[in-house]
């Protein structure tokens, strides 16, 4: 599979290619691949890896319970720790 290397105009197509080619899961490292990923599929299993707000995104439902063919990481540090900056 190809890397965007930073455009990300192609992530439409190859998250297209991926979901055409029946992969067995896809690992993303941004939100703008997350988000054409999810696009593309309800089936495929969506593994987010360091995405900054999921939730916020409207990526996932919450870090708790995601719902749908998404999970992963997050960067967001507040509702892991929300008394850590107060």
């Amino acid at each position: 599979m190809k890397a965007v290397n930073g455009d990300y105009r192609r992530v439409p197509s190859l998250a297209s290619e991926l979901v055409r080619l029946g992969v067995d899961v896809i690992v993303t490292d941004s939100t703008p691949a997350t988000r054409a990923v999810k696009q593309e599929t309800a089936t495929i299993p969506i593994v987010m890896a360091t995405i900054g707000d999921p939730v916020g995104s409207k990526i996932v439902a919450s870090l708790a319970h995601p719902g749908g063919n998404v999970t992963g990481l997050s960067l967001i540090m507040t509702d892991l720790a929300p008394n850590a900056w107060s």
